[in-house]
Parts: structure tokens; sequence; C-alpha cells
């Protein structure tokens, strides 16, 4: 898992860079944390240092709907999952229109990922995706001898393990992000 505040310390800002934030999940799912609004606010605390380090354009984006992972709609935890999803990205879009106002010389966007995500799971399954299960349930690394199958950078799957959206889900979720990016921060 990774560790923001390493991250953070040891980054080296400039006025030209665009610092993307996709932060959140691994609160969830991995750190099993259930506190919404403190997942928020470490996450503003750390753009907050950021822009005191001279960047000038950050990209803020929501979490999925987590309830909507294979590991969700088979987890006792799904209603969960979703409100937690749906609470955290209420709340961190507040904080960026927030920061929008407190730094109106930044160029601040927040990008609605659950609603990307929804877009290729429906595209997805309308070509008949697997939507429901996972290509394996050993995670995204091959272990030799293991009994899985070998990782496939396309099945007709739209996740690779029970959290982990497979490679293909992952190109159309950047060109999708690639399109927001020159929208939104495009110099020409």
């Amino acid at each position: 898992v990774s560790n923001t505040d390493r991250q953070v310390a040891s980054y080296t800002p400039s006025h030209q860079d665009l610092a993307i934030f996709l932060l959140g999940a691994n609160d969830y799912m991995t750190l099993h944390k259930d506190n919404v609004i403190m997942v928020v606010e470490q996450q503003i605390d750390d753009i907050e240092k950021i822009i005191s380090g001279g960047v000038n354009n950050v990209l803020v984006m929501g979490i999925p709907d987590l309830s909507l992972t294979p590991y969700g709609k088979h987890s006792d935890e799904k209603r969960k999952l979703k409100d937690e999803s749906i609470a955290h990205n209420a709340l961190l879009k507040t904080n960026v229109e927030e920061l929008k106002e407190k730094y109106p010389q930044h160029k601040i966007c927040y990008y609605e990922t659950a609603d990307a995500f929804k877009v290729i799971m429906e595209a997805a399954s309308n070509i008949g995706y697997d939507t429901e299960n996972p290509y394996t349930h050993h995670g995204y690394v091959h272990v030799p001898g293991a009994k899985d199958p070998q990782l496939d950078i396309c099945p007709q799957y739209v996740f690779n393990d029970l959290v982990h959206p497979t490679q293909e889900v992952h190109h159309c979720f950047a060109i999708m992000l690639e399109s927001f990016i020159a929208h939104h921060y495009s110099t020409e």
C-alpha cells in the first residue's frame, strides 16, 4: 500500500506539474478504515501541502463505487462499501470546491471516477464481458506453479482479481482521463 505522506515529503514540486490524486480505495478496502471524514481530510491536507510547495495544477479524483468490484458484490459489506464510496466522493467534491475558492489562481479540478467506471462497466456488459466475477483469484501477479490460469492482458472480464480492473479496462479509463486532462488543463 502506498504511503502518501512519504511520497509528498519526497516530492519536489514545480509550478508546471500536474499533481493527480486518486486516493481512498485502499483506505476502505485494505486498511478497513470507516471514518470517511478522516480519509478525505488527510487527502485535502496532502493536496494543500503540494499547493503550498508551488504546484499550480491539481487533479483530484473520486473513487469508483467499491461495491461494484467482485469483492464488493459478493461481500457482506456491499452496502457499506457503496455508502463509503458515495460519502467519500461527495465530501471530496465539496472540499475540492472549497480549495478552488481558496486558491483561485490555481487550476484545481475534480474528476468523477465513479461515473467513468460506470460507463466502462456498461460498455463491457454490452459486449459480453463478465462484470460480476474476477478472471482469477490469485491477484494480478502470476505465481509460477499456481493452479490459477496464466495472466491474460485482455480477458473478457472487467476485473483481473477481486478488486483490480484488467489492463484493458485501465487503458479505457486512461483514454477517458486523457480527454478530461486535455480539456481542462491544456494551455492551447
